[in-house]
């Protein structure tokens, strides 16, 4: 039961009333959890050529990137 909470409207003979409650995550946790097990999109993903070339092409810039950073640091 959530519980109530008057709210002055303006008027003082006039109260209004609401019902105030904490949002909660979890229902939409639990659909994102639905979501993600009942659906095969990591196995459609994982078995396409252009993603494996695209995270290799991030490492290998992110390679560059580093290595020279890495190099004025240890040398």
């Amino acid at each position: 039961m959530e519980p109530a909470a008057t709210v002055s409207s303006g008027i003082v003979n006039h109260p209004r009333s609401m019902t105030v409650g904490r949002p909660t995550a979890a229902p939409l946790f639990a659909r994102l959890c639905h979501a993600v097990e009942s659906t095969d999109w990591d196995e459609t993903l994982l078995h396409t050529p252009w993603i494996d070339r695209a995270c290799s092409a991030i490492i290998v810039l992110s390679l560059l990137f580093l290595v020279p950073i890495l190099a004025r640091i240890l040398l």
